[in-house]
């Protein structure tokens, strides 16, 4: 099943978009969604299971309508099967991989307390020996355990849900 945000942006006029910044993306959504709390927006992200997002190339996890070329992901991942940031992360079938392309960054809230990591990844089609780059890249934040931002009556474990941004960008024209 691929994310439906066509009916959240029929609903607004032409021109409005759902296009939230890091800051809003961990201070609002993934705090929120860390303490279980709904909240408007929330719609707009599809929760997946780690082996779900990482058995299928992104082509496939999302719905292609009103020209989107973003999409947004709550990946829920067990405490021991944390992944390395750096490392490849090849698709179940070995159609392709995600591959860390940058160093990570930190996101801050407005009192610049660091919030969160962000990491940049791109999709590779092939194997990892022959890679082909393809218009397909990934941003991935992590919560940073006992930031400010976080509720200090709750606790929010680092890492076991991961927001991902997903982009399909212009510049290639296959059908990866």
């Amino acid at each position: 099943m691929a994310i439906e945000t066509g009916r959240v942006l029929r609903q607004l006029p032409p021109g409005y978009r759902f296009r939230p910044t890091d800051k809003e993306l961990v201070g609002y959504f993934m705090k929120h969604k860390a303490h279980d709390r709904s909240v408007p927006g929330l719609e707009n992200f599809r929760d997946i299971d780690t082996m779900e997002f990482y058995s299928k190339p992104p082509k496939s996890l999302v719905t292609f309508s009103n020209g989107e070329r973003e999409w947004y992901f709550f990946i829920h991942e067990e405490s021991n099967n944390m992944r390395q940031a750096t490392a490849d992360r090849v698709i179940a079938s070995e159609e392709g991989f995600w591959r860390s392309n940058k160093e990570e960054e930190r996101v801050y809230d407005a009192n610049r307390n660091e919030i969160a990591v962000k990491n940049f990844m791109t999709y590779f089609s092939g194997r990892p020996s022959k890679p082909r780059k393809t218009h397909w890249t990934m941003e991935e934040y992590r919560l940073l355990v006992g930031s400010e931002s976080t509720d200090p009556e709750q606790s929010v474990q680092q890492g076991r849900c991961v927001l991902c941004r997903l982009k399909r960008g212009k510049d290639f024209e296959t059908s990866f």
